[in-house]
């Protein structure tokens, strides 16, 4: 991701009415405008695949939807907006505003990470993403590898960290009540077979 270099900072109304008129996706960060880096087919490849077994597994729920990288979320304090690769609602969308491409209420994000993005993904956009009182759960899928980690939020407001890794084990959504195996995941996706030697 790079940032756009007219200016230093926008306001958050600014950033959003330049974006809808945009040809390329960007996103907000604190002031910064930041262009979201393309994705390659690997990426895509496992966020279809893990959207489309979601999307399967809870269209019996009344209010869920599963929404893919084209929806905006926006933090509480309007410091970040973002495009997650997954979004799950779980409760009727809160919208920024009029428009419906803004959406305020996540219950799930789903990231799939690279070597250049895994540290932001896992560390400061994870604290960002905090903000969110209505966020559940937060998944984290490599790309390189078949791996998968898990931060669910407790009623206590901890938040309890698992992962997976192989082909043949399962992540489960406690939230919504699903189990997905990596292997529906993955499937397409040229991912490193001995992944126990990959640098994490």
């Amino acid at each position: 991701m790079t940032a756009l270099p007219q200016r230093k900072t926008y306001p958050p109304e600014e950033y959003l009415a330049l974006e809808r008129e945009a040809e390329e996706k960007s996103e907000f960060h604190d002031g910064v405008i930041v262009r979201r880096a393309s994705s390659d087919i690997d990426h895509v490849s496992i966020m279809v695949n893990l959207a489309s077994e979601i999307h399967t597994q809870i269209k019996q729920k009344r209010q869920a939807r599963v929404l893919m990288c084209d929806m905006k979320i926006r933090t509480p304090d309007a410091r970040y907006f973002f495009y997650p690769d997954i979004l799950v609602l779980l409760d009727k969308p809160i919208f920024n505003d009029r428009e419906t491409d803004v959406v305020l209420n996540p219950g799930i994000i789903v990231e799939i990470i690279s070597k250049e993005t895994a540290a932001f993904d896992r560390n400061d956009k994870f604290l960002i993403y905090q903000k969110f009182e209505s966020l559940k759960e937060y998944i984290l899928v490599d790309q390189r590898i078949p791996r998968v980690e898990k931060f669910v939020r407790s009623d206590t407001r901890v938040w309890n960290y698992k992962a997976v890794s192989g082909l043949e084990k399962s992540i489960k959504f406690q939230t919504i009540e699903s189990e997905i195996r990596l292997f529906e995941t993955y499937r397409s996706v040229e991912t490193t077979e001995n992944y126990k030697e990959v640098n994490l």
